[in-house]
Protein backbone atom coordinates (compact mmCIF):
# COMPACT_ATOMS: atom_id res chain seq x y z
CA UNK A 1 0.00 0.00 0.00
CA UNK A 2 0.88 3.65 -0.66
CA UNK A 3 0.00 6.41 1.06
CA UNK A 4 0.25 10.18 0.17
CA UNK A 5 -2.04 13.42 0.65
CA UNK A 6 -4.41 12.40 -2.22
CA UNK A 7 -4.06 9.15 -2.72
CA UNK A 8 -3.64 5.33 -1.75
CA UNK A 9 -3.50 2.26 -3.81
CA UNK A 10 -3.25 -1.47 -2.67
CA UNK A 11 -2.49 -3.88 -5.23
CA UNK A 12 -2.88 -7.67 -4.54
CA UNK A 13 0.08 -9.84 -6.31
CA UNK A 14 0.45 -13.38 -6.32
CA UNK A 15 3.24 -14.93 -6.68
CA UNK A 16 2.01 -18.24 -9.05
CA UNK A 17 5.56 -19.41 -9.56
CA UNK A 18 8.62 -17.18 -10.37
CA UNK A 19 8.13 -16.71 -14.01
CA UNK A 20 4.31 -15.80 -13.15
CA UNK A 21 3.81 -13.01 -10.86
CA UNK A 22 0.28 -12.24 -11.61
CA UNK A 23 -0.88 -8.28 -10.17
CA UNK A 24 -4.85 -8.54 -9.12
CA UNK A 25 -7.01 -5.36 -9.58
CA UNK A 26 -6.15 -2.67 -7.52
CA UNK A 27 -8.14 -0.39 -4.83
CA UNK A 28 -7.05 3.21 -5.37
CA UNK A 29 -8.66 5.70 -2.16
CA UNK A 30 -8.64 9.25 -2.92
CA UNK A 31 -8.33 11.08 0.04
CA UNK A 32 -11.37 13.74 0.91
CA UNK A 33 -11.66 16.93 -0.97
CA UNK A 34 -11.89 18.89 2.10
CA UNK A 35 -7.67 18.47 1.58
CA UNK A 36 -7.43 15.84 4.36
CA UNK A 37 -5.53 12.62 4.32
CA UNK A 38 -7.53 9.32 3.62
CA UNK A 39 -8.43 7.75 7.06
CA UNK A 40 -6.64 4.46 8.38
CA UNK A 41 -10.11 2.97 8.11
CA UNK A 42 -10.45 3.55 4.39
CA UNK A 43 -7.47 1.70 4.03
CA UNK A 44 -8.37 -1.08 6.65
CA UNK A 45 -11.45 -1.65 4.94
CA UNK A 46 -9.56 -2.04 1.69
CA UNK A 47 -7.10 -4.47 2.94
CA UNK A 48 -10.00 -6.34 4.35
CA UNK A 49 -12.38 -6.18 0.93
CA UNK A 50 -9.15 -7.77 -0.35
CA UNK A 51 -9.21 -10.57 2.37
CA UNK A 52 -12.49 -11.67 0.84
CA UNK A 53 -11.10 -12.59 -2.50
CA UNK A 54 -7.54 -13.21 -1.29
CA UNK A 55 -5.16 -14.93 1.23
CA UNK A 56 -3.41 -12.31 2.49
CA UNK A 57 0.11 -13.42 3.46
CA UNK A 58 1.82 -10.30 3.95
CA UNK A 59 1.19 -6.07 3.37
CA UNK A 60 3.90 -4.40 2.46
CA UNK A 61 4.05 -0.41 3.67
CA UNK A 62 6.91 2.63 3.61
CA UNK A 63 7.24 2.73 7.78
CA UNK A 64 7.90 6.38 6.98
CA UNK A 65 4.98 7.25 5.26
CA UNK A 66 2.62 7.16 8.52
CA UNK A 67 1.63 3.53 8.47
CA UNK A 68 3.61 2.01 11.40
CA UNK A 69 0.85 2.73 13.82
CA UNK A 70 -1.49 0.91 11.78
CA UNK A 71 0.29 -1.74 10.36
CA UNK A 72 1.20 -2.87 14.14
CA UNK A 73 -2.67 -2.31 15.20
CA UNK A 74 -3.64 -4.73 12.05
CA UNK A 75 -0.94 -7.10 12.74
CA UNK A 76 -2.19 -7.38 16.48
CA UNK A 77 -5.79 -7.30 15.29
CA UNK A 78 -5.80 -9.48 12.00
CA UNK A 79 -2.95 -11.61 12.26
CA UNK A 80 -1.63 -10.24 8.87
CA UNK A 81 2.21 -9.56 8.88
CA UNK A 82 3.67 -6.69 7.42
CA UNK A 83 6.69 -6.27 5.70
CA UNK A 84 8.64 -2.72 5.19
CA UNK A 85 9.90 -0.74 2.42
CA UNK A 86 11.22 2.47 2.10
CA UNK A 87 10.34 4.60 -0.63
CA UNK A 88 14.13 6.87 -0.24
CA UNK A 89 15.72 6.97 -3.28
CA UNK A 90 17.97 3.70 -3.28
CA UNK A 91 15.86 1.27 -2.28
CA UNK A 92 13.15 2.64 -4.49
CA UNK A 93 15.29 2.36 -7.39
CA UNK A 94 16.36 -1.22 -7.19
CA UNK A 95 13.08 -1.94 -6.40
CA UNK A 96 11.81 -0.22 -9.62
CA UNK A 97 14.69 -1.76 -12.02
CA UNK A 98 13.43 -5.04 -10.77
CA UNK A 99 9.91 -4.47 -11.17
CA UNK A 100 10.77 -2.83 -15.11
CA UNK A 101 12.95 -6.03 -15.73
CA UNK A 102 10.18 -8.31 -14.84
CA UNK A 103 7.81 -6.71 -17.00
CA UNK A 104 10.30 -6.71 -19.89
CA UNK A 105 10.74 -10.66 -19.28
CA UNK A 106 6.80 -11.17 -19.25
CA UNK A 107 7.31 -12.63 -16.16
CA UNK A 108 4.92 -9.91 -14.23
CA UNK A 109 1.23 -10.37 -15.55
CA UNK A 110 -1.86 -7.95 -14.83
CA UNK A 111 -5.33 -8.61 -15.98
CA UNK A 112 -6.04 -5.82 -17.96
CA UNK A 113 -7.61 -3.64 -15.48
CA UNK A 114 -8.18 -0.49 -16.83
CA UNK A 115 -6.93 2.10 -13.90
CA UNK A 116 -3.99 -0.25 -12.87
CA UNK A 117 -2.97 0.36 -16.48
CA UNK A 118 -3.34 3.72 -16.59
CA UNK A 119 -1.30 4.37 -13.25
CA UNK A 120 1.52 2.68 -15.42
CA UNK A 121 1.50 4.58 -18.05
CA UNK A 122 1.36 7.77 -15.96
CA UNK A 123 4.79 6.98 -14.80
CA UNK A 124 7.83 8.37 -16.68
CA UNK A 125 11.67 7.42 -15.28
CA UNK A 126 13.48 10.03 -13.47
CA UNK A 127 16.86 10.10 -12.20
CA UNK A 128 17.88 10.09 -8.93
CA UNK A 129 21.85 9.98 -8.89
CA UNK A 130 24.36 10.71 -10.82
CA UNK A 131 24.85 6.98 -11.06
CA UNK A 132 22.17 6.91 -13.34
CA UNK A 133 19.84 5.51 -10.78
CA UNK A 134 16.12 6.01 -11.70
CA UNK A 135 12.70 5.66 -10.16
CA UNK A 136 9.11 5.88 -11.45
CA UNK A 137 8.03 9.19 -11.23
CA UNK A 138 5.18 11.36 -12.46
CA UNK A 139 6.12 13.64 -14.97
CA UNK A 140 7.49 17.32 -14.05
CA UNK A 141 5.21 19.20 -16.49
CA UNK A 142 1.57 19.14 -16.39
CA UNK A 143 -1.56 18.08 -14.47
CA UNK A 144 -0.54 15.58 -11.53
CA UNK A 145 -1.59 12.22 -12.82
CA UNK A 146 -2.01 8.87 -10.20
CA UNK A 147 0.98 6.32 -10.22
CA UNK A 148 -0.26 4.86 -6.89
CA UNK A 149 -1.11 1.85 -8.40
CA UNK A 150 2.56 1.41 -9.71
CA UNK A 151 4.21 2.36 -6.95
CA UNK A 152 2.30 -0.16 -4.89
CA UNK A 153 3.12 -3.03 -7.19
CA UNK A 154 6.79 -2.20 -7.02
CA UNK A 155 7.22 -1.86 -3.80
CA UNK A 156 5.81 -5.25 -3.28
CA UNK A 157 7.63 -6.87 -5.77
CA UNK A 158 10.41 -5.99 -4.59
CA UNK A 159 9.76 -7.82 -1.15
CA UNK A 160 7.81 -10.64 -2.79
CA UNK A 161 10.61 -10.74 -4.83
CA UNK A 162 13.45 -10.70 -2.33
CA UNK A 163 11.04 -13.39 -0.37
CA UNK A 164 11.11 -15.39 -3.01
CA UNK A 165 14.84 -15.56 -3.65
CA UNK A 166 15.28 -17.19 -0.04
CA UNK A 167 12.19 -19.65 -0.48
CA UNK A 168 11.52 -20.98 -3.90
CA UNK A 169 10.08 -24.51 -3.14
CA UNK A 170 6.66 -24.47 -1.85
CA UNK A 171 5.51 -20.96 -2.98
CA UNK A 172 2.01 -20.03 -1.98
CA UNK A 173 0.25 -17.22 -3.10
CA UNK A 174 0.74 -13.66 -1.38
CA UNK A 175 -0.84 -10.50 -1.45
CA UNK A 176 0.61 -7.14 -0.92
Amino acid sequence: ATRGPDKAALVPLWWKNNDERVFGDPIILSAPDDGGMISDLDVTNALLEFEKTWTIEAVVYDPEAGAAMLASILEREQGWTFAEHSQKSSPLAKADTRFLEGVREKKIIHNGNKEFRQHVLNAVERTVSTSGEWIFGRPKHGARVPMDALRAASLCHAVALKENEYNSAGVKPIFF
